[in-house]
């Protein structure tokens, strides 16, 4: 039961998150949507697919976290349960630190300070390493492809957003992508 309240309150955080740190963005399953016209109409389907599918992923741990508090062994408590929990609240701090960081700079795109000297993308970082941890607690085959799903989504769509931002800032976030890793120092 101890295992279920921990992954609802790691939710709680995403909510806590979206409230009071939101972050724009030019390539949100949302936006790209609503651009609909200026897409081509197999590009939109295919954004609407992968938006269920990440969302059915994303509320899955959730919804077995739900149900057991009134079914009990649900999860299987073992070393892998607690590297999980670790992983799952490690991410989300990465992740809220992030937004809170991004949300106080004034040019949120080009920012430099904290985190974000080593990754210009530590709220998706955060996120991978939340939602590996919550794979750890549930190994099943459809969380391990739902996460493949939504690794490969969430890097096209900073492709996007970098494009996007390429455009808009030039040679100077041209020369921020060349001196900033992606996701993290390798």
């Amino acid at each position: 039961m101890i295992i279920a309240i921990i992954i609802i309150l790691i939710y709680v955080s995403f909510i806590l998150e979206f409230l009071f740190w939101p972050v724009p963005s030019e390539a949100s399953t949302g936006h790209l949507l609503r651009n609909w016209r200026s897409n081509k109409i197999k590009f939109n389907l295919i954004y609407l697919l992968i938006f269920i599918l990440n969302s059915l992923f994303t509320i899955t741990p959730l919804l077995i976290s739900l149900l057991s508090l009134y079914y009990k062994d649900l999860f299987q408590i073992n070393l892998f349960t607690y590297l999980g929990l670790i992983l799952g609240w490690f991410g989300r701090l990465i992740s809220v630190y992030s937004a809170y960081i991004l949300h106080k700079s004034e040019l949120r795109f080009l920012v430099r300070i904290s985190i974000f000297k080593w990754s210009r993308n530590p709220i998706s970082l955060g996120l991978f390493i939340t939602f590996f941890g919550l794979i750890l607690i549930l190994p099943y085959y459809s969380m391990i492809a739902g996460y493949l799903v939504f690794v490969l989504s969430i890097n096209y769509k900073i492709g996007i957003e970098e494009k996007f931002l390429l455009e808009k800032y030039g040679t100077v976030y041209h020369y921020y992508v060349r001196s900033t890793p992606k996701y993290l120092i390798v």
